[in-house]
């Protein structure tokens, strides 16, 4: 019988050591068998394309990632790292306590050799910039379509307010207001706010 060690055994205990290490091990994404699903967000709006930032998007585990890129398709080195998890959860007995499987934020490095993958997936979906520019396209009509169902509405609100106020002036005033364009409404607001 030798006293060498078996080397089998080290081995085993290294792989076990490196397992219990994996769960608190914060500076690379998990590793992953094949990579998430990774989308692209217009996440802060500038009205020009180039005030516009981005956002490289993914789910793994039990957190959430995600990369900030600009308009000029430059991906910031840091991905952030976020607990799916909701801070509180209710008990049965309906009180509010810190939920064990939430954790704070966590910024990993993505120049990290084990994150090489993920920001190379990035890379490959802005390459050209369309997708970034059409991102931002379809923000950008997002907000006007918004912008004109909320002047729309201030229209019709306006229209409503003239005809109540007015009911008393008789069939011709009714159908005058009745005939303004959303435009002449608005411009009639803005009159009557600097009167």
């Amino acid at each position: 019988m030798t006293n060498e060690p078996n080397m089998r055994s080290i081995a085993d205990t290294i792989n076990k050591a490196q397992e219990g290490l994996r769960g608190v091990h914060v500076n690379a994404v998990p590793r992953m068998s094949k990579l998430p699903e990774i989308t692209i967000k217009c996440d802060s709006f500038g009205y020009t394309f180039e005030h516009a930032r981005f956002t490289a998007n993914w789910t793994e585990g039990d957190a959430r990632f995600h990369v900030w890129i600009n308009s000029d398709g430059e991906v910031e080195e840091t991905i952030h790292k976020n607990s799916i998890a909701d801070m509180w959860m209710d008990t049965p007995d309906g009180r509010r306590v810190h939920n064990p499987a939430y954790y704070p934020h966590r910024t990993l490095d993505l120049t990290a050799k084990k994150n090489q993958p993920i920001r190379e997936a990035i890379l490959e979906l802005i390459k050209d910039g369309e997708v970034l520019r059409s991102l931002h396209a379809a923000a950008k009509q997002k907000k006007d379509d918004e912008e004109a169902a909320k002047q729309s509405a201030y229209a019709e609100k306006m229209r409503n307010a003239l005809l109540t106020e007015g009911a008393t002036l008789g069939d011709e005033f009714a159908s005058l207001v009745k005939s303004l364009s959303e435009e002449q409404l608005h411009t009639l607001a803005k009159i009557v706010h600097s009167a």
